[in-house]
């Protein structure tokens, strides 16, 4: 199959106080409305990797993060388009506020994530995450 773009994304497993933070999508949104996910966005042209996430962090949380390492990445197709999206850790002392891009935000429990998350590569990178803690 012949996609017409191909988009790179950054998603971020946020992590405070033994809790990660997940963002329910707008519910006005074209694109999967309403599920829960790791806040993630795309890559510009003119920026790494990081700088996406850090930006990203800041536009749809309003938040800083640090220590950003890598845990996933995998592909997936939305009509003609081929996407890659590459998961990070992070860590933040600060409080999120909610974008217009979310509905709701909610630090939880990492295993309490499972049942509110609907795709499958969500829940393997959710346990790629849990199996890499101590």
């Amino acid at each position: 199959m012949n996609y017409q773009n191909f988009i790179c994304a950054v998603s971020m497993i946020v992590e405070k106080q033994n809790k990660i933070l997940i963002a329910k999508r707008s519910s006005k949104d074209d694109f999967q409305p309403g599920i829960w996910e790791f806040p993630a966005g795309r890559v510009e042209n003119d920026e790494s990797l990081i700088e996406a996430l850090k930006r990203e962090a800041q536009e749809e949380l309003g938040i800083n993060i640090y220590n950003p390492s890598l845990i996933d990445a995998y592909t997936f197709i939305t009509k003609n388009q081929k996407n890659l999206l590459l998961t990070y850790t992070c860590q933040t002392k600060d409080n999120p506020n909610i974008s217009l891009e979310h509905d709701e935000l909610k630090w939880i429990d990492p295993k309490d994530a499972y049942t509110l998350f609907t795709h499958d590569q969500q829940k393997n990178t959710l346990t790629l995450y849990i199996k890499s803690k101590p």
